[in-house]
Order: C-alpha cells, then structure tokens, then sequence
C-alpha cells in the first residue's frame, strides 16, 4: 500500500506471517496495529525490529505497547531488538527537544508467564544490565506475586476475572480503547493469549444548528460540548452536551487469535470483531497434522469467524509449505487454496491471506456506510449508462431507416442527433469512473 494513503485512526500492518521459521518471502510472526495516538506491536518474531524498518505503513517510533501471546521463539526471538530500537528512538528524540532521557516513559510488555524471566537474561547478559526501560507485566491466572524492580526492569503481574478475561488496558483519554485477552490452547505445555482492541462508542455529529438557534457561537466551547460534557454558557445557562450530539455509532473491534487448535474459547472477546486475524498454518487436508501441533486449518478459521459475527477475516501464520498461489507444475499449494477454503467456512467473501508489509485499514462504520453507498450509486449509474445505450442503439437504427429514405441532408441531421447521444453517454461513464474512484 503507498505510504501516503490516508490513515484512518486504526490499521493493521502484517510484520511477519510465517510459521515456525521465516522464509524467503515471509518473515515470523509480528503485527503492528496503528492507532489515533500509539501504536501496538503483537508478537516479536526474529526480525520484527528490520521488518519495521522497511515498513512503508509502520514505524516503530509510536510503539508504547508489545503484547506477545506465547513464549514460542518464533514469537518472541526479535523483541529484545525491538525493545532497543524503540528505546534508542526515543533518547535521539529526548536530545532533539532537551529532555533527560531518564524521563522517557518506559515501554509496556505484557505477555505471558515467563516473559519477566526471558527478558531479564536477555538484557543482564546482552546489554551489560543497561538495557532499555521497560514496564513488564505479565498475565497470570493465579494470585499475583508482589511487583519488583531491576536495573530498568518494572515488572508485576495481572490476574484474570473469574471468566478468565484479562482487562488489561482501560484507556479513558483522548481516543478511549480497552485491550483485554484470554487462554486459548496450543500445545499441552504452553497455552496463547488471544487478545482484542476495541474502541469505545464515539459520540455523534455536534448539531451546530441546534447551537446556532440557542445563541452559542462556535468557539472552544464547541470542542466541550463534542465531548457530552455540561457545560456553562456566558449567560450562566448550562448545557447537556450530549443533547447536541447525534446518535453514537460502535467503535471498531480487533482480534488476533493466533497459534492454536482450539479457537473457540476467544469467541465471546472476539464476538462482532471488524477484523479478526486467526492462525492458518494448514490447510484441512492436513487436519491431522494441524491438531498434533496445535494449530488451526484455515477452515477453522472461517469457521470462527463466522461464529464470532465478525465483518473480515485475515489469514496468517502460514507453514512454509505453502506458496504464494498454486502451481500445479511444481506441484506446490499456495495460500489462495486456504482463501477459498476459508471462504466457504465464513460464508462471506471477506477473507484475505495476509503477506509480510500488507496493511489493512479498519474503517467505521460511517466508512462503511459510504462504501456501500457508492456501490449502490456505481450500480445505479451502470444501469443509465445501459439504458442510455440501448436508447441510443433504437435511436440509430430508427435514424437509419430515414437515412434510407430522406437522402443526404436527413443523414447529416441524423449524426448530429447521435453525437448528442453520445455524448451523454460520456457523461454517465465519467460519473461511474468518479464513483469507482472512491
């Protein structure tokens, strides 16, 4: 996607979408998720840290968060490299606008048990203890342990709800998100965390008219009375903001259900998703070979999506074994045989195979609405554009007919009345390419 694409206030960008081990083409699992005011970065395999870097929809300089779901290498071999370079960003920028880089604020980890531990080696051991600030904390299903520090190490732990859901982040500020996860099953010693984005309701359009009749010019009083807050006028009168608003309209919900045989736990945390991403390493053919290493075919996947209500579906995490497309003279299966397959398990066309750099916006659903809108107006213009056509085509034969018969200057006023045709026409096949083009 061209970097200078409108960003729309959330956004994925595929990192890595191997299994196991990068490829040629694929690199381990990393997923960037952009958003008003931060970015997340879900899983750090080997090479998440240059794979940002060639990145053209993704910088790791507005990452504050890392959420990893298991403790597999192929999840979590490149988060310490990750973790430097967003440290080093920051001190060049702190330097750039005089800030002492002690106040940095730390980057936050939060992932399962043992996450505290490897990082600790890693970071006693490969950055002579000085290695970058950060905030751990890990997602644990037993009473937490007291918090403790070393070197620039925070770390606590968080324990899960009696349904097994962890609230992990409960952000009120300017754009108001929770990211909340639960266990789902991989293997018989490790388990992964699933985790959801979502975005609280957002208030409605500020009904300036409404405003302008009691007499409140615009101003930053407006920006107030946007938010639904009370609010008193220079008269002294005061105001229910949320009386000048228009109806509030869902926020858009992420879920990345990744490396697992068994999807179905994280139903409800995924439940009317905008975007799920689900783990695919094979394809049903290899049902078996799925399930023995904890995996899901991407017919699972469909499936799951099309049980949690979710609007797409990206396929990722795919076994190497596996092409970009399907060629039968080398006898190679490619990932469009997983689209198909999921497809028909979704029952929607929604569903993409994810590739290394691939973005995809999330859009409101306001965005929505405008889409299916212009489609409707594509359709409506298509059928003009045919009706005009098969006017103009009874036009030219009945012009024809008097051709024959009127001689010469009834002809040449026959093509003056086909050009006009014709020109209408033209207008009607612009009108569409304008259509098509939003």
């Amino acid at each position: 996607m061209n970097k200078k694409a409108h960003f729309g206030g959330m956004e994925v960008v595929f990192l890595g979408t191997s299994a196991t081990r990068p490829s040629a083409f694929r690199n381990c699992t990393a997923i960037g998720v952009k958003l008003e005011t931060e970015s997340y970065l879900f899983d750090c395999g080997e090479g998440a840290q240059l794979q940002a870097m060639k990145s053209e929809r993704f910088s790791l300089s507005s990452v504050s968060t890392i959420f990893i779901t298991h403790m597999h290498g192929d999840h979590v071999f490149g988060l310490l490299g990750v973790l430097c370079e967003v440290q080093m960003i920051a001190v060049d920028l702190a330097k750039k606008i005089g800030q002492h880089p002690r106040n940095i604020r730390p980057i936050r980890v939060f992932g399962p048990p043992g996450i505290a531990d490897f990082l600790k080696v890693l970071m006693t051991t490969a950055t002579d203890g000085r290695g970058p600030s950060v905030d751990i904390c890990e997602l644990v299903q037993t009473s937490p342990k007291a918090p403790y520090s070393q070197g620039n190490m925070n770390v606590r732990q968080l324990q899960c709800d009696q349904k097994g859901v962890w609230h992990i982040i409960q952000d009120k500020g300017e754009c108001p998100k929770t990211v909340k996860a639960v266990l789902i099953p991989h293997k018989p010693e490790m388990s992964t965390l699933a985790y959801a984005v979502e975005e609280e309701r957002s208030l409605g359009t500020l009904d300036v008219d409404k405003l302008n009749k009691l007499g409140v010019p615009p101003g930053p009083i407006y920006k107030e009375i946007k938010k639904g807050k009370t609010v008193t006028l220079p008269n002294g009168q005061k105001i229910d903001g949320k009386d000048f608003l228009g109806p509030s309209s869902a926020g858009r919900k992420l879920a990345i259900v990744l490396d697992t045989y068994d999807s179905s736990p994280a139903l409800e945390l995924a439940q009317d998703a905008d975007l799920v991403i689900h783990d695919s390493t094979f394809h049903s053919e290899m049902a078996k070979e799925a399930y023995d290493k904890g995996h899901s075919t991407s017919a699972q996947a469909g499936v799951f999506a099309r049980k949690a209500g979710a609007q797409n579906l990206a396929l990722t995490h795919f076994s190497n074994r596996y092409g970009y497309e399907t060629n039968h003279l080398t006898n190679m299966i490619g990932v469009d045989v997983h689209v198909e397959e999921a497809v028909e398990a979704f029952g929607s066309e929604s569903v993409v195979a994810a590739e290394d750099f691939m973005s995809i916006p999330i859009i409101r659903e306001s965005g929505k609405r405008l889409l299916a809108e212009a489609r409707e107006a594509q359709k409506r213009a298509e059928a003009m554009i045919e009706e005009e056509k098969r006017i103009a085509a009874l036009e030219d034969q009945s012009a024809g007919g008097k051709r024959a018969d009127a001689g010469d200057d009834e002809r040449g006023n026959n093509k003056k009345k086909s050009k006009k045709g014709s020109k209408g026409v033209g207008k009607r096949i612009d009108l569409k390419q304008r259509i098509e083009s939003l």
